[in-house]
């Protein structure tokens, strides 16, 4: 949802909505919709939609269209004092954010009107606001699955993944691309993918394809290939495909921008499809379509090809780009001037403290970053420990850990060992081709088309990335 730069000097309120049969929060009647959000002038600062597991209010659509409509920015929360499966979290809050609301996850009802108003009224803008109100309280929700992962990280020291948490602060990500020399392998990675983008329509256009799925989307990219297809009246259906709402927002902003500026009729050719944020194992693109994965995202998944072979039926076109370096060098060296730096520490650091709160407030611990020799090689996340920390379980979703805890857990705490190998929470794949491209024939894709861009780095030419169109049947 998008909302303007407007003055926020009159408004002073953050209206909750609970799910109680039309009650207001604090025991007064729900008013209607237009009372709440008069024509004319606006005194309402935000609108909280407070959703549980256990219901679906309906009723709320009209007030969160109405204060879309107003340019009033609306949140929806779970306020479930424990944590729930998350799928019921999902399935009730999809239609609130089908109708613009932003899903901040799990928080805390008796403080969020303040933490808002105090975010939002001393933002610089209102679009401002909303972005930093997302960035600082937006809580992503563990589902059963994941919690079971958690004990096998918390008791045996095994990988887990944490990226749910890591970018959801798209802050962390920014400082992170904007660093020196990993700018220097996004750009390789840009210039890669724009040398492909003309492959890459004529392919779409070759195979009867229309829909164009961007998993991660990069708006310097897509923009790119989508006014390409404009200039050559090609027509593509644009499905951005992200977790975060404010990232889907800031894309789309910035590709709709362009498009007006290279051509006002661009929607004759170009139809952008409103996406609800979404993780990329939900989305099933079934038969002519094309999924790119631009910006090195095949890097940091383990079975990459296989799972991406199960979002295609028939005539797929997948997209991705990955790390390549060469057989001599100091490979070690070379990559690791790129991670090992401060802001991939603080992005991890910041993770790990919203899955485990008790973490943030204890020293004794840091990201250390890794390079482990494998096939392939990979740069390796670790959460290392320098003393004993307890690390609370609360919510009946850590039951299920508390259940399966018997060493070093008192059913209510868990103790991370300085004894402890280190902990693995994120990594990133470093390819030769041979292996790459034998990871992808074995999962059923054909390479079409490639190009290789050298990361430029002073004294050290030893990387660069390369995007690649394969085709499955």
């Amino acid at each position: 949802m998008m909302t303007n730069n407007s003055s926020l000097a009159n408004r002073e309120e953050v209206y909750i909505l609970t799910p109680y049969d039309g009650v207001h929060f604090g025991g007064s009647a729900r008013p209607k919709p237009e009372e709440l959000l008069p024509d004319g002038k606006q005194s309402l600062l935000a609108l909280v939609v407070n959703t549980t597991s256990f219901y679906n209010d309906g009723n709320v659509i009209p007030y969160v269209k109405r204060a879309v409509s107003k340019k009033v920015p609306v949140f929806v929360v779970a306020s479930d004092k424990e944590e729930f499966e998350i799928e019921s979290f999902n399935e009730s809050v999809k239609p609130i954010v089908e109708a613009g609301a932003i899903p901040l996850g799990k928080t805390n009802l008796w403080t969020i009107d303040k933490e808002l108003k105090k975010i939002l009224v001393s933002s610089n803008g209102l679009e401002n606001g909303v972005i930093e109100a997302y960035s600082k309280l937006h809580k992503p929700l563990l589902d059963i699955g994941e919690t079971q992962k958690i004990i096998s990280f918390l008791k045996d020291s095994e990988p887990i993944d944490v990226s749910k948490y890591s970018y959801c602060n798209y802050a962390f990500w920014k400082a992170i691309k904007n660093s020196p020399n990993y700018s220097s392998l996004a750009q390789a990675g840009e210039k890669a993918s724009e040398n492909i983008l003309t492959p890459l329509l004529e392919q779409m256009k070759d195979k009867g394809i229309l829909d164009y799925y961007s998993m991660g989307p990069s708006p310097k990219i897509d923009k790119q290939l989508l006014a390409k297809a404009v200039q050559r009246k090609q027509t593509i259906c644009y499905h951005a495909i992200d977790t975060s709402k404010h990232a889907l927002a800031e894309n789309e902003t910035e590709i709709t921008q362009f498009l007006e500026q290279i051509n006002p009729r661009w929607k004759k050719y170009v139809q952008i499809v409103n996406e609800i944020p979404q993780s990329f194992d939900k989305v099933h693109v079934g038969s002519n379509a094309c999924v790119s994965y631009f910006g090195g995202q095949m890097v940091n998944q383990n079975d990459f090809f296989r799972n991406a072979s199960k979002m295609f039926e028939s005539n797929g076109i997948l997209v991705a780009d990955t790390h390549l370096h060469s057989a001599g060098g100091d490979n070690e060296q070379f990559w690791k001037q790129i991670y090992d730096i401060p802001e991939e520490k603080a992005m991890f650091a910041h993770a790990l403290g919203l899955l485990f709160p008790k973490l943030a407030e204890s020293n004794g611990w840091h990201v250390a970053i890794e390079y482990e020799k494998s096939n392939p090689d990979r740069i390796s996340f670790q959460l290392k420990t320098e003393k004993d920390i307890v690390i609370p379980l609360y919510g009946p979703t850590f039951s299920v850990i508390r259940a399966n805890m018997t060493e070093r857990c008192d059913g209510l705490a868990y103790l991370l060992s300085s004894s402890d190998k280190p902990r693995e929470v994120g990594f990133s794949k470093k390819y030769n081709a041979n292996e790459f491209f034998s990871e992808a024939s074995d999962n059923g894709f054909t390479p079409v088309c490639q190009k290789a861009e050298k990361i430029k780095i002073p004294n050290n030419a030893n990387g660069s990335v390369m995007s690649c169109i394969f085709y499955k049947k």
